[in-house]
């Protein structure tokens, strides 16, 4: 028992040494915890303050503050109200003392609150800012007296304001952080490559663009037969010997097994083409063509020509011999020359049914100057929607009216002329002619862009029933 009570003094001075331990550390948290949330304040407010004056965020601000902590028994006592030491309470931005009331009694310094019951007060703020050198004298003035007040500077507290002018490292400089957000450039960038597409999408479907390319790629002469054309198949004409070697029927007899005979590609619709090759070409050589051609495209052909031309034809065709090898290099050359010009003429053809009606009159038009025939062949071909009507027979016409759409062609027919309408009206029954007279009167007219479109839309179609014999028609 004696032992314990020797104990008891020992325990109970390391409980209060314990117990004083704990309050020393939660003051000195304390203590620490205010004094960088007022460094953190008062820095913010600086940097935004020198960032609007500036111009610009190029500084830097540290913020030193002394702070000590002042206890309710010390303040009970009046320690703090009198005392006029430099460890006075002195608040940034607040005055040194303040009248309350009806003024009977002068306030102790302010004080701020904390935990405990203990309260807080400023020694001492030093104050360090970094200006870019760039920044005027003026300005920097401006920066420390403002400053200044947002500490509440105090001389006699010992507080104090450094400023210091330097030049600060420049960022590198980047196109992309001239937009914001920084994505804002890719989007930009998309937007210039849809127009760019839709611009040139719009442009290469533009038929005005189709027909001068189309154009610019003919090549006339060989269209023409003039020039290029004479010039090949006259060399091919020269290298003929006067005195023929071999008869025809012998040329026949000496073909191989399985050869076709000369000029066996040559058919019925391939005699307009040999006709625009041949009649700038010499007689003799027209000759050596019938000479082998069928007797009935043999004599259409000569009946092409001039009586001076089939008198020259006939003298050559009264000729005993002919060279088998001419003759093949003959074959050669018109054979690559038809095929040219039957390929030209379709493409031709093909891009001016789907041209405006100016445009089709235009291409014919420069046509008809170099080559009054291939122009009057073209335009047989290319024939536009009321001339198209107007040669169709009546069941054309109602192969037309029951494949297209009654409103549109009512639309269509409304746009045309007077006897266009009546032709149709007169090729389908009564009850469709009423039903589609009501149509032209009540659907509202196209806009010119819209109409050209449908017309091309509808002699595509009609183009292809003749073609496919569905319809009747003259197309050249």
């Amino acid at each position: 028992m004696s032992a314990k009570m020797r104990m008891m003094p020992v325990l109970t001075f390391l409980l209060l040494l314990a117990g004083v331990a704990t309050v020393l550390a939660a003051d000195f948290n304390e203590d620490f915890a205010f004094k960088i949330s007022l460094e953190n304040h008062l820095e913010r407010r600086l940097k935004q303050m020198i960032t609007e004056i500036t111009g610009n965020d190029r500084g830097v601000v540290i913020v030193n503050a002394d702070i000590g902590s002042v206890r309710s028994g010390d303040l009970s006592r009046g320690r703090i109200t009198k005392k006029k030491s430099r460890d006075a309470l002195i608040l940034p931005g607040v005055p040194v003392k303040k009248q309350f009331g009806t003024g009977l009694s002068e306030t102790a310094e302010l004080l701020f609150p904390g935990a405990g019951g203990s309260k807080y007060k400023v020694n001492k703020i030093v104050l360090a800012i970094w200006l870019d050198r760039g920044i005027s004298e003026p300005v920097v003035a401006l920066v420390r007296d403002l400053a200044k007040q947002v500490i509440g500077f105090n001389e006699k507290r010992g507080d104090k304001v450094n400023i210091q002018l330097i030049d600060f490292k420049r960022n590198k400089f980047y196109w992309k952080s001239v937009f914001y957000p920084e994505n804002l450039y890719l989007i930009i960038l998309g937007l210039i490559a849809a127009i760019f597409l839709l611009t040139a999408s719009l442009f290469l479907r533009d038929p005005f663009s189709k027909l001068s390319s189309a154009l610019n790629n003919i090549d006339w002469d060989h269209l023409r037969g003039t020039s290029g054309t004479g010039e090949m198949l006259r060399a091919g004409s020269e290298m003929q010997n006067s005195t023929l070697a071999h008869e025809p029927s012998e040329e026949l007899e000496q073909v191989k097994a399985g050869e076709s005979p000369p000029f066996s590609f040559v058919s019925e619709k391939d005699l307009p083409s040999l006709l625009f090759l041949l009649k700038n070409m010499p007689a003799e050589d027209i000759a050596t063509v019938a000479n082998y051609l069928d007797a009935a495209l043999a004599t259409r052909l000569l009946e092409s020509f001039s009586p001076e031309i089939q008198s020259g034809i006939a003298i050559y065709l009264s000729s005993e011999k002919i060279d088998p090898e001419k003759v093949r290099s003959l074959e050669n050359t018109l054979k690559e020359q038809i095929s040219y010009v039957i390929g030209g003429e379709r493409k031709l053809v093909s891009i001016l049914r789907m041209a405006s009606e100016e445009v089709k009159d235009r291409a014919i038009g420069v046509l008809e100057k170099r080559d009054r025939d291939s122009a009057e062949n073209l335009k047989k071909k290319v024939k536009g929607f009321e001339e198209t009507i107007r040669d169709l027979p009546s069941q054309g016409i109602q192969v037309i009216y029951r494949r297209t759409n009654p409103v549109l062609f009512a639309q269509i027919l409304k746009a045309s002329s007077e006897d266009v309408r009546k032709k149709v009206m007169d090729s389908i029954s009564e009850g469709a002619a009423e039903r589609l007279k009501q149509e032209i009167e009540l659907s509202p007219p196209l806009l010119p862009r819209r109409l050209q479109r449908e017309k091309v839309n509808l002699m595509i179609m009609v183009n292809r029933f003749i073609d496919e014999g569905i319809i009747e028609g003259v197309n050249g």
